[in-house]
C-alpha cells in the first residue's frame, strides 16, 4: 500500500482523471446533504476531498473523521464547478471523488484551536506544553520554511566562494567571553565540566592557523545572559565566518552581495542603498548613540560642545562633552511630562541628567533658557536649524 502520490498542495485541473493517493491532517470536515467535505493538509498545503456514500468503499469510516485525525486517502481527482472553484487556494479548482480512505491516527479534543486563530493568544505555557501543535499553524510553519530557505542560500552562496563549511566542537573549554557559559559536568573526568561555547572564536582562529584560508559555519552560540529584543536567551545562530589574506574593504565587498541577496531574493524585499552606507565607528556613535545605527532615525545627536563652553551655565561650562537632540513639533509636551518620562528615560540610561528648553514663535522659553542671553540663544538656533515648534534636549558628560 502507498501513502501517497501526490501532495497535498501539488494537484491542479492538469491532473482531472487521475487516481491519486494523499496523506495528512483533517483540516476541516464539514456534512453537507448525505456529503462529507473535507480539508486534507500536510505540509504543502490543502486539497478538499469529497465522500459519496454510494462511491467509498466504507462511508462509516468517512462518517468518523474528526478535526486533526490523520488519515490516507485514494480517489480520483475531478475538476470542480466555476461556482464551487476556491480562489484562495492553489488546489481550488479542482477537489478529490473519495473511493477509500484509512485512519492512520485519531486525534484527542484539541487543547486550543490551531488554525481558528493563528496569532498565538493563548497562553503560553499551553503552547509550549503542546508546541507541536502548534507548529501546525501556518505562521510558524512558514517561519521554518523561511529559516531554511535563508540557509540553503548562504550555503550556496559561501560554497561558490571557495568557503569550507567546518563544524567546531560543541563540548569545549571556557574562554573570555562577553556572558557566563553554561557548563556540562564530564563523566569521563568527575569534578571538571565541559563549556557550551559562547562562539567558535577560537576554533575558527585555529583554523586560519592551520591554512584552512576561509571557512564559515551557521554556528550555535549558547550564552548565559539575559534576554535581548534581537535573539533568544541561552541559545542563538549566527553566520560565523573567519577569512586570511584579506583587507577590510575586500572582505565588505565579498559578504555585502549575500546580504542583499538573503534581502532581495529570499525574503523578498528591496535594498535602498546599494552599495551599504559606511559610516566610521566615531561618527556612528557620536550621531547615532550606537555602534549599529537605524539610519531611518531623523533625531541625531549634534555636537554642540563648543557654543556650551562658551557660555556662563557652568554644566555646560565644564563639560567636556555637549550633546543637543532637537524634536519638531514637541513644543506641546508640558514640563511634568518631559520630568517624568523624558528625564527618567535618560537617566535610565545612566545620563547624569537631562536639560531642555523650547523654541514657539521665535522664542526661546522653560527649561535652562534664563542661562544664556539673546545672543547665545540666537547662536543656538542658527547652529541647530531650529525651527518653529521645537523641543531641544541637552546632555552633558564626558
Amino acid at each position: 500500500m502507498s501513502f501517497r502520490t501526490h501532495t497535498c498542495g501539488e494537484l491542479r485541473k492538469t491532473h482531472t482523471g487521475d487516481d491519486v493517493i494523499l496523506s495528512g491532517w483533517v483540516h476541516k470536515r464539514r456534512d453537507l446533504g448525505g456529503l462529507i467535505f473535507v480539508d486534507l493538509r500536510d505540509r504543502y498545503g490543502v486539497t478538499q476531498v469529497v465522500f459519496h456514500p454510494e462511491q467509498v468503499v466504507d462511508f462509516s469510516i468517512a462518517e468518523s473523521l474528526k478535526y486533526e485525525y490523520i488519515v490516507t486517502i485514494g480517489g480520483t481527482v475531478v475538476a470542480r464547478e466555476d461556482k464551487t472553484v476556491n480562489t484562495g487556494l492553489p488546489t481550488g479548482e479542482i477537489e478529490i471523488q473519495a473511493q477509500r480512505v484509512d485512519i492512520l491516527s485519531t486525534a484527542k479534543p484539541m487543547p486550543f484551536e490551531i488554525f481558528e486563530t493563528d496569532k498565538g493568544e493563548e497562553d503560553e505555557d499551553l503552547r509550549l506544553k503542546y508546541r507541536f501543535l502548534e507548529l501546525r499553524r501556518e505562521r510558524l510553519k512558514q517561519n521554518l520554511i523561511f529559516r531554511n530557505r535563508m540557509e540553503q542560500y548562504i550555503h550556496q552562496y559561501m560554497q561558490s566562494r571557495d568557503f569550507l563549511h567546518i563544524a567546531t566542537p560543541i563540548l569545549t573549554v571556557s574562554s573570555p567571553e562577553g556572558a557566563r557559559d553554561f557548563l556540562v559536568p564530564s563523566r569521563i573526568h568527575p569534578g571538571k565540566f565541559y563549556a557550551l561555547p559562547q562562539a567558535p572564536q577560537q576554533y575558527k582562529q585555529l583554523l586560519m592557523v592551520a591554512g584552512m584560508d576561509r571557512y564559515y559555519q551557521i554556528a550555535p552560540c549558547m550564552r548565559d545572559e539575559d534576554p535581548r529584543a534581537d535573539r533568544s536567551p541561552g541559545e542563538f545562530y549566527q553566520l560565523d565566518t573567519e577569512v586570511s589574506f584579506m583587507t577590510r574593504d575586500e572582505f565588505f565587498e565579498l559578504m555585502e552581495p549575500l546580504f542583499v541577496g538573503l534581502t532581495e531574493q529570499v525574503a523578498r524585499k528591496k535594498v535602498q542603498d546599494k552599495p551599504f552606507p559606511r559610516i566610521p565607528f566615531k561618527d556612528a556613535m557620536e550621531v547615532y548613540g550606537g555602534d549599529r545605527p537605524d539610519l531611518r532615525f531623523d533625531l541625531p545627536l549634534i555636537d554642540v560642545t563648543a557654543w556650551g563652553n562658551a557660555s556662563d551655565f557652568q554644566v555646560f561650562a565644564n563639560a567636556p562633552c555637549v550633546r543637543a537632540l532637537k524634536v519638531d513639533d514637541g513644543h506641546t509636551w508640558s514640563r511634568k511630562q518631559i520630568e517624568e518620562e523624558c528625564e527618567d528615560a535618560a537617566k535610565r540610561a545612566h545620563a547624569k541628567g537631562l536639560a531642555w528648553m523650547k523654541y514657539v514663535d521665535g522664542v526661546f522659553d522653560g527649561g535652562i533658557t534664563k542661562f544664556f542671553n539673546e545672543k547665545q540663544l540666537q547662536q543656538l538656533q542658527q547652529l541647530l536649524h531650529i525651527e518653529q515648534n521645537t523641543v531641544v534636549f541637552f546632555v552633558a558628560d564626558e
